[in-house]
């Protein structure tokens, strides 16, 4: 009798172990800088008169742990708002020069990424991610001399995304990321007075520091 309750004791106490195990699957959220580049020129990214915006940016994120090495991570990405003033363009007819726009925009879409990790110490592990970022994006250019120039542009298309980090695990659920990512926009563009000035917006990144949770 005292053998069957020994038994029966040590059965429930790994079944609680086993529950308290956590899953592969987790959870995240990361909170930091962004930056938005722009400018006049090119297809794959601007070339001339470069500018960049700084703004607050987040990413919300669902992962699989597949194994120790590596993952596979699928969220949601907003790089917040770009802001560039006197971009100049061709002027319309009977238009005095100068002629020059003032850039808003906005970035935000989902993404999906795989994940190698490196640990090298006891709690910290370094990671490199490379996937695919879907762009979607908002821009509108207005001449604040001439509110009838006012042009709208919405555009989204899938660019290349890298990035890496560093992981502190708090505990076996909970784990501590700081991450800087980067990512391409391509051929998010507006033209500007009937098509003479190309203002397009390039390279997006991201600097966070956020939280993982495994259920």
């Amino acid at each position: 009798m005292k053998a069957s309750w020994l038994v029966s004791v040590s059965l429930l106490a790994g079944s609680a172990l086993a529950q308290q195990q956590p899953s592969k699957y987790y959870v995240a959220l990361d909170v930091g800088q962004s930056r938005i580049e722009a400018g006049n020129g090119a297809f794959f990214g601007p070339r001339d008169d470069k500018q960049h915006g700084n703004d607050v940016g987040f990413k919300a994120l669902f992962g699989i742990q597949i194994s120790r090495y590596f993952g596979v991570e699928a969220g949601y990405t907003a790089f917040g708002n770009f802001k560039a003033e006197n971009v100049p363009y061709t002027c319309f007819s009977g238009s005095t020069p100068p002629c020059t726009y003032d850039i808003s925009a906005s970035v935000h879409g989902p993404s999906t990424n795989l994940v190698g990790l490196w640990p090298f110490a006891e709690r910290w592990s370094l990671a490199a991610r490379i996937g695919a970022q879907y762009a979607q994006t908002r821009l509108r250019a207005r001449d604040p001399e001439v509110p009838s120039a006012t042009n709208d542009s919405d555009e989204d298309g899938w660019g290349f995304m890298y990035g890496f980090g560093v992981n502190y695990q708090v505990n076996p659920r909970m784990r501590v990321r700081l991450n800087w990512e980067h990512n391409d926009q391509i051929a998010v563009g507006l033209y500007l007075g009937g098509g003479v000035g190309f203002y397009e917006l390039g390279n997006s990144r991201l600097t966070t520091l956020g939280l993982d949770y495994r259920f």
